[in-house]
């Protein structure tokens, strides 16, 4: 395997360095507050697996996730549903 070196100068090596710690430091903030969780696809699905799990459009859809039908996370803009949330409001709307 072939070497590569790369050449810093000192502030951009701490800068460098101290951005390592500060990513380090918000995933373990994230681990946390999903208790441990980080991006486990049986978990967690997008709005638009949800949608279509649901079988809803997207006004529709919001309204449920305003209105605390079922659990979500959100980073940013970014928001991802719980599936076992959704699976459990579709078990209790179940029309025989």
């Amino acid at each position: 395997m072939r070497k590569e070196y790369v050449i810093l100068e000192v502030n951009e090596y701490n800068q460098l360095t101290a951005d390592v710690s500060f990513i380090k430091t918000e995933v373990a903030k994230l681990r946390e507050a999903l208790g441990g969780r980080v991006n486990n696809s049986d978990e967690w699905i997008s709005p638009v697996e949800a949608r279509e799990l649901l079988g809803v459009g997207r006004t529709k859809f919001f309204q449920m996730k305003s209105q605390g039908v079922f659990k979500f996370s959100q980073f940013g803009r970014k928001s991802k549903i719980s599936r076992k949330s959704l699976e459990s409001f579709l078990k209790q709307n179940v029309m025989s």
